[in-house]
């Protein structure tokens, strides 16, 4: 038969006779956790799960061992050649002994796990290859292990020798046994083919208790009953008293598959029951369905799959179901109930949409629900049914506020207005008309409100409206009411509105908080004169007493009292998990539930404790919608959001901190593992109360620590303090420290966990003793003291003996330089009196010279006036050369003048010659007079190829240069355009290297002067011997300048004319017919546009020529 799995559902079997008709809610829901391979688990496949006395949970994989903390998976498997790791991956069994120790059945042998070290030895029968061991059970009072072994039966282990014995009994060793069960002094076994059995170990006698054809894969034990489950004969049940037999089948309704793997008694003695694909059955004491859930691709906390090998049930009532290739399921015991509703795809009476919006609570305890997108819905009795509107309004999907009164059921809608439903189900329907100010202000109705006087108030996007029901009119900011009331209406979105224990009506806007009095007709806005609060942007208001409640979106939960209209706030930084309050509601003890944008949350008043739950904990999802609550007549609660909605009764809980034992994980040095037997770690980090590191290894240490907690450990908060460093308690939310640089010395690590961030479990501590290096240490400190004063007094020593020399030194320098003084003394004395006798000589030659000085001032005039001579000639002469250039230039301006004109005016006539020459051609058309038109037709056009490079050579030297934007490719294609006629061109491959896009700054005359005649000469000289005459045209870009190369395989030139190949008529070859100027031309126009030409060629090959010209940038700097 095809499984559906299309989530978890519950349902409850009618168990008396009688029962009304009418839906009942189910018994529970079951949430659960999945644990994956893209979590951490090692293989999806989970033979057995075993929660040891530390904390933490042991999975039995098919690929190794695994053990989780809540954060983080540790993955033991068999390493070949490692006599100290798992003696095979393949793990069917994991179990604690009494004493903490942990025992492993694999394919190839039983395992001990050594804590202190993490490794593992292997025990096996001797001189037997290994067992393979498929389940266990303690004995404490023999100090026994019994194992199931899939060849040999039975067999113990004796945890004193630490030795496995066989069964001095024939017939069990030739069973396979899958399962084993302790009843008193006797065994229960659970074989393949064997049925189930009974062995008294006192008497050794084997019995059997189930048919033997049965293959029974789990047992259980309850005080009434023994369970038990077999392969396609369902679940079996003996009771112990009276040996009665009862058998549960799919036939007979109990169970949805007859292939039970494994049993589990839970705390509230129902029985948990693993199938081979129907997933999770649970019955009571007496066989009856209570539940089945199944796996569903489309709900994350259904089970991993329908397939389950094992059931495991921990010391706080927590159940973890090891499944078939989907991994780890975890049902946690949670300490409030929140049952979800939301869409199912199978069920007519489940929501059409999940976004729950608005709820409300009619007199017969019928609960209206709105959402967005799938309309309106009601709940009764745990049943949600779907609501169709009678036409025209079932068109009507989102409805974001419901008020049900004594007039019938008002629905606020989005972009529809307001719809009522009267006492007798007739509808109408109130909207904005454009126009009318007595019409509602707006069509989006966020909030309804029936105050104590009878008046409908409605919070829209455009203000506030007051509904006069006599009248059917709506006072709004178009249409007010006299008096102070006026003042309530502006055009603010409210999003809520109260109407307070003391008849105030709150008005909650998206951007201020305003109170009306209407028995003083007063209205009076809430001031936020509060740090890093700008604006009320309410969202939620709730009275209890002298407070207002106000939930914001942004800035917290605010608190307002009424007596000293003073305001405060609670946010994140007091334990708020979201600053974005959306739907408050109170208990009678003051307390309040939240909802926001991080999940649900409990507020403990006095104390300002805050507890958040989210999915972990059967709560529809984090994110809830604004004013999505209620609180029933019957004191549940209901609050929605983006995922469905939930309903639960608020109870006393209290989350015991004491369990939060903190267990250190692991220990890096440098962001490496430090492995248990390591010098720095002689036992596992878990074992270990104290380290001592050297200074080296102390630069950068981390920790990882676990609290244990299996229900939301990505919510529980830690905080740390390293005594020695610390002096207060550190809060953080992850599971690792680092420390850097730590200084020698002692210190202890201290690590707390708490569900609330108040309350707090025991620390977990390690002692940290940093090693004092050598160079740090006392001995060597005084060593370097002692160093210092011997080389210091060394120093002074040796300083005294210097001086004392010195001193000598200087007494012996003195007494010679006073010899040598006295010596210079005379010497001076001497030579006084030299310069006495000088002296004399010199005022002789004073007077001699006073001679000369007058005979060159006679001569300096005569100087004098020969320069003026000859200044006067300069000036004269350079005066002649002026007026001679001045003539020159004008010459020169008069000649070029006559060269363009007289060129220009030789075209015409040259032209007309060209034309008679081909008229002449055409009307006689004889062979010597052809003969003699053709070299007359050549004469001519050299006297137009001359006459056009005067004209060229006139406009590079008059025009000045004009910068314009010239589109390098379309000037080379014009210029090739204009040679296509030319003798030999037809026979030329013209290859352009050069983009169409192309853009460059430059004078595109002077350019085009310099392409046609490379292009010209590159087709004049090509070379006849030749098969392919090739010109090629590429473009380059520089930093400062652009250039273009045309190369030939013409005829070449030879090296010794590159020299002058751009001198004025000079022809570097007879095949020359030209005037020898072209090139000279490029030349002078390469020139005027301060670029500059390079010519290379291999003689009978090819020709190059390069014309480099700078960007127009350096045009400007050389003009």
């Amino acid at each position: 038969m095809p499984r559906k799995a299309l989530g978890i559902f519950c349902l409850l079997v009618a168990a008396l006779i009688g029962l009304p008709a009418e839906a009942q809610e189910p018994v529970s829901q079951l949430f659960f956790k999945r644990l994956s391979v893209d979590k951490g688990l090692s293989q999806a496949t989970i033979n057995g799960v075993c929660r040891d006395q530390k904390g933490f949970v042991w999975f039995a994989t098919e690929d190794g061992l695994d053990r989780y903390d809540g954060n983080e998976f540790r993955v033991y498997r068999h390493v070949p050649g490692d006599t100290t790791s798992l003696s095979h991956n393949v793990v069917h069994f994991v179990q604690e002994d009494p004493l903490g120790n942990l025992w492993i059945g694999t394919v190839d042998g039983l395992n001990y796990f050594d804590r202190y070290t993490e490794t593992f030895k292997t025990y096996n029968l001797p001189n037997r290859p290994g067992t393979i061991y498929l389940d266990a059970i303690n004995d404490g009072n023999r100090n026994r292990l019994w194992l199931a072994a899939g060849v040999g039966g039975v067999r113990y282990f004796d945890l004193a020798t630490h030795t496995i014995h066989d069964m001095e009994h024939p017939a069990l060793s030739k069973m396979t046994v899958w399962t084993i069960e302790q009843l008193g002094d006797s065994l229960l076994l659970g074989t393949l083919g064997n049925g189930l059995q009974l062995f008294n170990l006192k008497t050794n006698v084997l019995s059997t208790l189930a048919d033997s054809a049965y293959n029974v894969r789990a047992i259980t034990v309850t005080d009434e009953a023994i369970w038990f489950g077999t392969e396609g004969n369902g679940l079996g049940k003996i009771d112990r008293r009276t040996h009665a037999r009862w058998s549960f089948k799919r036939d007979n309704g109990a169970l949805n598959n007859n292939d039970v793997w494994a049993i589990e008694e839970t705390k509230q003695h129902a029985l948990w029951i693993g199938t081979d694909g129907g997933g999770l059955n649970i019955v009571d004491a007496t066989g009856k369905s209570l539940q089945t859930c199944v796996y569903s691709e489309f709900d994350e906390r259904s089970i991993g799959a329908n397939t389950i090998r094992s059931i495991y049930t921990d010391a706080e009532g927590n159940t973890w179901l090891g499944t078939y290739n989907g991994g780890v399921s975890y049902h946690a015991h949670m300490p409030i109930q929140f049952r979800w509703y939301k869409k199912e795809f199978d069920s007519a009476n489940s929501l059409r949409n999940n976004s729950v919006t608005a709820f409300a609570e009619s007199a017969d305890s019928t609960v209206w629900i709105g959402t967005d997108g799938g309309g309106l819905h009601s709940f009764k009795n745990g049943i949600v049914n779907r609501i169709t509107l009678p036409p025209p309004f079932e068109h009507v999907k989102v409805v974001i506020s419901i008020l049900a009164d004594e007039t019938g059921l008002w629905l606020g809608t989005f972009q529809h207005g307001l719809l009522h439903r009267d006492a007798h189900g007739n509808w109408e329907q109130y909207r904005h008309i454009r126009g009318d100010n007595t019409s509602l202000s707006n069509d989006i109705i966020w909030t309804l409100v029936r105050d104590p006087w009878g008046d409908l108030w409605i919070g829209t996007d455009r203000g506030i409206n007051k509904f006069d029901a006599r009248q059917k009119i709506f006072y709004s900011l178009d249409n007010y009411p006299p008096g102070n009331i006026r003042k309530l209406f502006n055009n603010s979105q409210v999003q809520t509105i109260l109407s307070g224990v003391d008849s105030t009506l709150w008005v909650g806007s998206y951007g201020n908080l305003t109170g009306y009095r209407p028995a003083t007709d007063s209205v009076f806005e809430v001031q936020a004169h509060l740090p890093g609060v700008r604006n009320l942007r309410v969202k939620a208001l709730q009275q209890d007493g002298n407070s207002l409640w106000i939930g914001t979106y942004g800035n917290g939960l605010l608190r307002y009292d009424l007596k000293d209209r003073r305001l405060s706030v609670l946010d994140e930084p007091d334990g708020l998990p979201n600053n974005v309050i959306l739907a408050i509601e109170k208990e009678a003890n003051h307390n309040l539930w939240l909802s926001t944008n991080k999940g649900l949350v409990h507020l403990d008043l006095p104390d300002t404790i805050f507890t958040a739950f989210d999915a972990n904990y059967g709560v529809q999802g984090i994110v809830f919608n604004r004013g999505a609550s209620i609180r029933l007549r019957d004191g549940r609660y209901m609050f929605g959001g983006s995922n469905g909605f939930n309903i639960f009764t608020a109870q006393p809980f209290d989350f015991n901190h004491a369990d939060l034992h903190v267990a250190f994980t692991d220990l890096l040095l440098a962001n490496t593992r430090v492995r248990p037997g390591y010098r720095l770690l002689p036992k596992s980090i878990t074992e270990t109360e104290a380290i001592t590191l050297p200074y080296s290894e102390s630069h950068f240490i981390s920790f990882t620590y676990s609290a244990l907690n299996y229900i939301a450990p990505e919510r529980i908060r830690y905080s740390y303090k390293l005594d020695g460093f610390d002096t207060t308690w550190i809060s953080t939310m992850g599971h690792n420290l680092t420390f850097t640089n730590l200084d020698p010395g002692h210190y202890t690590l201290r690590v707390r966990a708490s569900y609330n961030g108040h309350t707090w479990g025991p620390a977990a501590s390690i002692t940290i003793h940093v090693q004092t290096p050598w160079w740090r240490s006392l001995y060597f400190r005084l060593l370097v003291l002692g160093t210092i004063v011997l080389l210091t007094y060394g120093a002074y020593r040796y300083r005294v003996r210097w001086l004392q020399a010195r001193k000598r030194e200087l007494e012996q320098l003195v007494h010679a330089q006073s010899r040598e003084i006295s010596e210079q003394n005379h010497h001076l004395a001497a030579q006084n009196e030299e310069l006495l006798q000088q002296n004399e000589e010199v005022s002789a030659q004073k007077e001699m010279i006073a001679a000369q000085y007058v005979l060159l001032e006679e001569t300096q005039q005569e100087l004098q006036h020969i320069n003026e001579s000859l200044e006067s000639q300069v000036h004269q002469r350079t005066e002649k050369l002026n007026e001679t250039i001045v003539q020159l230039n004008k010459t020169i301006k008069e000649l070029d003048a006559f060269v363009y004109s007289a060129s220009h005016d030789l075209v015409a006539p040259l032209k007309s010659v060209l034309g008679l020459v081909g008229l002449a051609r055409l009307e006689h058309p004889s062979d010597e007079l052809s003969l003699y038109l053709t070299q007359i037709e050549t004469s001519v056009e050299k006297l137009e190829n001359l006459i056009q490079s005067m004209i060229q050579y006139s406009r590079n030297t008059r025009f000045q240069i004009a910068q314009e934007a010239v589109n390098l490719y379309d000037l080379i294609q014009e210029c090739i355009a204009g040679v296509r006629f030319m003798p030999g061109a037809a026979s030329v491959i013209f290859q352009v290297d050069i983009s169409p896009q192309q853009i460059v700054t430059s004078d595109p005359r002077r350019l085009k002067i310099i392409f046609d005649n490379l292009i010209t000469n590159a087709i004049k000289y090509q070379d006849p011997d030749k098969e392919m005459h090739i010109v090629q045209l590429r473009f380059e870009s520089g930093k400062t300048s652009w250039s273009l190369e045309v190369r030939d395989n013409g005829i070449g030139i030879k090296d010794k004319h590159l020299s002058r190949i751009f001198e004025m008529f000079f022809r570097a070859t007879e095949r020359a017919q030209g005037s020898g100027l072209g090139l000279y031309i490029v030349h002078e126009t390469v020139n005027r546009l301060y670029g500059n030409i390079h010519v290379s060629s291999e003689f009978g090959a090819w020709t190059r020529f390069v014309v480099t010209i700078p960007y127009s940038d350096d045009y400007v700097k050389q003009e």
